[in-house]
């Protein structure tokens, strides 16, 4: 939230002093429903890497739906214009190509690369091991 970002339907921003007070939720971007009927490692999908804090009421509207189901239903029922929910999107480090989609592999190693960014640029210093065999086994690839 620090580094900004916006709800996918109202585009209002979400920062700390209306987390608690605007009933704010933590969303899974690949849903849990979608990403167990897919069989992907709860390790990934249930990981912050796949988490983005939305208010209360557009997680309910998003429900358990891939992405692509989502984003239509965002573009066309709430009359969100594409290119501002891609930049909602990217405010949240998510790349809009990955989960338009639907590219839950590539979107995880994308996102795990930029919130490791963010980690190396608060603590002052590298992350090591982000290409060792232990992650690339891991996230199908280096996060450097």
């Amino acid at each position: 939230m620090k580094t900004g970002s916006n709800d996918f339907i109202s585009g209002d921003e979400i920062e700390l002093t209306n987390y608690f007070g605007d009933a704010i939720d933590i969303h899974h971007i690949f849903p849990r429903k979608y990403c167990e009927n897919n069989n992907y490692e709860s390790e990934k999908w249930n990981s912050i890497i796949n988490k983005a804090p939305l208010s209360y009421r557009t997680n309910r509207i998003l429900g358990g739906h891939e992405p692509s189901k989502y984003i239509a239903t965002i573009e066309n029922k709430h009359r969100v214009h594409p290119e501002d929910l891609d930049k909602f999107f990217e405010r949240h480090l998510i790349e809009p190509p990955l989960i338009r989609a639907n590219d839950f592999q590539l979107f995880i190693l994308d996102r795990s690369k930029k919130l490791l960014e963010i980690i190396e640029n608060a603590m002052g210093k590298t992350v090591a091991g982000k290409d060792s065999d232990e992650v690339i086994n891991s996230f199908g690839g280096s996060l450097s």
